[in-house]
């Protein structure tokens, strides 16, 4: 089976389906792409922008929910997205709510620096792409800011709220059998722990 992972190196979303990967010890091949540029790439092989995209011997699955679902088709064992529907609720609320929130203040903070976010963003790209990259940052932050709801201080500061949602939801679902949603380890917990 040929799998390759299309990906940015830092987002919860890919890290949940690298995750997966590895925890059904599901050799692939990565492809470290830099948010922006990707566009193009990404558009073309599944129809939409968002990563994580999983091309498995030609068959296209984009996002991380879908992908964990497809991974489960191809390798039952371990079972990350059961039917569960406290799974499926706890992952959606990471993924759908908390997540994008926490991003905010996570981006809004990386954004404060250009040289860091570009750094982290084009970490493994050849040098003239990172310069390149660093160059036209101060010319894309604001479609960086648009395209992930950062309207101003107040979401910002939601996204502070959102963490400290996230930590206490987690430790109080978790205190009684060890596992945020389920009998085991499961796709809600990856999505959160992500």
């Amino acid at each position: 089976m040929d799998i390759e992972l299309l990906q940015f190196r830092y987002s919860p979303y890919n890290e949940k389906v690298r995750w997966a990967l590895d925890l059904k010890r599901m050799p692939h091949r990565r492809t470290d792409l830099m948010p922006g540029p990707h566009m193009r790439k990404v558009r073309r092989i599944s129809g939409q922008t968002a990563t994580p995209v999983l091309v498995v011997d030609g068959r296209v699955t984009a996002g991380s929910a879908n992908i964990l679902r497809e991974l489960d088709r191809l390798q039952p064992v371990p079972s990350l997205a059961t039917q569960d529907p406290k799974v499926a609720e706890t992952e959606a609320l990471f993924d759908d709510d908390l997540g994008p929130r926490i991003r905010r203040k996570v981006l809004a903070l990386l954004l404060e620096d250009h040289g860091y976010f570009c750094r982290v963003f084009a970490e493994g790209q050849g040098a003239i792409d990172r310069l390149a990259y660093r160059m036209l940052l101060p010319l894309a932050q604001g479609l960086v800011r648009r395209g992930n709801g950062i309207t101003g201080q107040a979401s910002i500061d939601d996204g502070e709220r959102a963490l400290q949602e996230g930590l206490t939801f987690a430790a109080e679902r978790s205190r009684e059998t060890g596992h945020l949603a389920g009998a085991a380890l499961s796709a809600a917990a990856i999505a959160a722990a992500s």
